[in-house]
């Protein structure tokens, strides 16, 4: 199989299963095991080799650590899987504490019985609805970018060698995951890490 036609099918299952959907979360609350059972059915096309995508230790320690809101007579309701997704494409960029300090006013405001409660659905709907454009953009961008490569390779006399034209394409994909990358650690600092230090150097 060409590499293209491998990346399509990459790209198409990451379209069908990259994020849960609301209307695939039950509506009934859940125990952990069908949580973790649930998400790493979901979220398979993340899968390396046999390790999980999510665990039970995990979903623990993200409670512990106050990244999610605990569950209540250990269940887990809608929102807490809404969260959960969230943690999951924010994991592999942030440090736990890291995420601790994000999800800090979300995780209060989820355990207040006195102020509004957030709408994590409808935020998490949105967020769908921007990937769904990202989704055909990255799609697009991911062809450009593999005719870019084989545009190079041509000019180097070296377009028969596949696995220096796969080099190339990898490089590409890693240096603009990179800067989104960076892009998002750059707004955690400035304005959740930063913002937090400053406010307790003025106590």
């Amino acid at each position: 199989m060409r590499y293209e036609e491998f990346l399509n099918q990459v790209m198409d299952k990451y379209a069908k299963t990259g994020l849960l959907l609301p209307d695939e979360m039950p509506e009934v609350e859940l125990y952990m095991d069908q949580v973790v059972s649930l998400l790493n059915k979901e979220l398979a096309v993340y899968k390396e080799k046999e390790q999980d995508v999510f665990t039970k230790s995990m979903v623990s320690n993200y409670v512990k650590h106050k990244v999610l809101p605990k569950p209540e007579n250990k269940k887990y309701n809608k929102e807490h899987m809404v969260i959960l997704n969230m943690i999951f494409q924010l994991k592999s960029i942030f440090q736990m504490d890291e995420m601790k300090v994000l999800f800090k006013s979300f995780v209060e405001n989820h355990e207040s019985i006195l102020e509004e409660q957030y709408d994590m659905e409808g935020l998490y709907d949105s967020l769908l609805r921007s990937r769904d454009k990202e989704i055909l953009q990255m799609t697009n961008q991911i062809h450009e970018d593999i005719e870019y490569v084989k545009a190079v390779m041509e000019e180097m006399g070296t377009s028969d060698d596949d696995a220096h034209e796969i080099m190339g394409v990898i490089l590409i994909l890693a240096i603009q995951s990179n800067a989104y990358r960076l892009m998002a650690r750059k707004l955690l600092n400035e304005y959740f890490i930063d913002n937090k230090k400053k406010s307790e150097r003025k106590k």
